[in-house]
């Protein structure tokens, strides 16, 4: 297939949206927008229709019936859940060619340095034999790396002695308390960055994510609507449905800086729409009836989970508020993690292998923050649509968009004295 003309078309269409947002920000904040576009764009350089791969014989069957899973899905979110139509998820990108091919690109650029060098008789002939030798061995080791199961690394920044959280801003969509990276080596260094200035900080990576709608607008020339990749594939087709509602629930509100807010909606519609899709579709498949059991056992372990963490959350939050010393804050700190790392260890039988690696971690306040986002709202969210909308999509939206409109302070409000089950 041939890409490049699809990429210039992309590249045009957004490079020349975000130049004049570019324009008013640092170099390094450039560099960094710059590289988030490039990386981008370089994966969409890449996608193909799912319609064509689903035709082509020479495609794996697995994949196939995946990708038809996904057209499924799609539909499913438009006309049962009246998710908004738009371009995102109708291409599929494979990460790992894509890594490939980048190799294979850089490998031919060496080879050639190194011809030139030869030929000119340069000093630096030797310098480049290093660095192609270097870099054959670092993609040998590579290959006996398991598949990165990835596509972003999000990072969470919170006070150590406070849950007060960085913001960063983005181009289009304002300000998001969570900074994103391709590579995890990138996303590394900008940690050890943030720790050195004293803020807590944890890294996720995600099998997807949404542009939210400007790149998804089939308005565009050229359509730069999120493709689904390899890596969102791997997992079990009930994975793959939620993160698919969750994502493209983006689509129907965002509000600037109010991270919790988005994701906690996405959530719900993610667990909600994907139990509805279960049981709609548990004839027809057979993996479904075992992914809706297991959906609810899981949901019952992440109440238990989410239990454990708010109350040893809200002990950090009396503490964080007292007026005794900071290093005698951060030294109490340290006692409550280990507190909630004992009881979880008490009542750790339900809990999944995810949930344990959590609780291995070095945990902080930014892992607190980070779990915030996802779930501090998901049960009040059901509440709107079981209660205020009554089970209809379409109001619930509205009754959701509403609220997003209100000041912060209003809406947080609102949201914190909504009952739950």
């Amino acid at each position: 297939m041939h890409f490049a003309p699809a990429f210039h078309s992309l590249r045009k269409t957004l490079l020349v949206g975000i130049t004049a947002s570019l324009l008013s920000s640092g170099c390094a904040e450039m560099k960094y927008y710059g590289d988030l576009a490039v990386q981008h764009l370089k994966i969409l350089a890449q996608k193909e229709s799912i319609e064509d791969i689903i035709q082509d014989p020479t495609f794996d069957e697995e994949t196939k019936r995946k990708l038809h899973l996904v057209q499924g899905v799609r539909e499913y979110a438009f006309k049962r859940l009246h998710l908004p139509e738009t371009e995102a998820y109708t291409t599929y990108v494979d990460l790992q060619k894509l890594r490939e091919r980048e190799q294979e690109q850089q490998e031919q650029k060496q080879s050639q340095e190194l011809t030139g060098a030869q030929k000119e008789g340069s000093p630096k002939k030797k310098d480049l034999k290093e660095e192609t030798k270097k870099s054959k061995e670092e993609t040998k080791e590579q290959e006996l790396l398991p598949q990165e199961n990835y596509v972003v690394v999000f990072i969470t920044a919170c006070r150590s002695d406070k849950f007060e959280v960085k913001e960063w801003w983005y181009p289009f969509v304002g300000f998001q308390q969570m900074r994103t990276f391709y590579d995890e080596k990138e996303a590394d260094a900008y940690a050890q960055e943030l720790q050195q200035e004293g803020w807590d900080v944890a890294l996720s990576k995600t099998r997807a994510y949404s542009t939210g709608k400007f790149l998804n607008n089939s308005l565009l020339d050229e359509p730069l609507g999120d493709p689904v990749t390899n890596v969102m594939l791997n997992q079990s087709d009930a994975a793959i449905i939620e993160y698919l509602f969750h994502e493209i629930a983006h689509q129907v509100v965002y509000v600037e800086g109010d991270t919790t807010f988005n994701e906690s909606f996405a959530e719900f519609v993610g667990e909600k729409g994907t139990e509805l899709y279960l049981r709609d579709h548990h004839h027809h498949h057979q993996e479904f009836p075992n992914g809706l059991a297991g959906k609810q056992k899981r949901r019952k372990d992440d109440n238990l989970f989410y239990e454990i963490v708010a109350s040893y959350t809200q002990w950090l939050s009396l503490l964080y508020d007292s007026s005794l010393p900071r290093e005698e804050k951060l030294r109490t700190k340290q006692t409550i993690f280990q507190a909630m790392k004992t009881a979880y260890l008490t009542e750790a039988e339900p809990f999944g292998a995810g949930r344990r690696k959590w609780f291995e971690k070095d945990l902080n306040n930014a892992h607190l923050v980070h779990l915030q986002h996802y779930n501090n709202y998901v049960d009040e969210f059901a509440t709107l649509f079981e209660i205020s909308a009554q089970g209809h999509w379409s109001k619930f939206y509205e009754i959701v968009r509403t609220i997003a409109e209100w000041p912060e302070a209003k809406r947080k409000e609102y949201m914190e004295s909504i009952p739950t089950k």
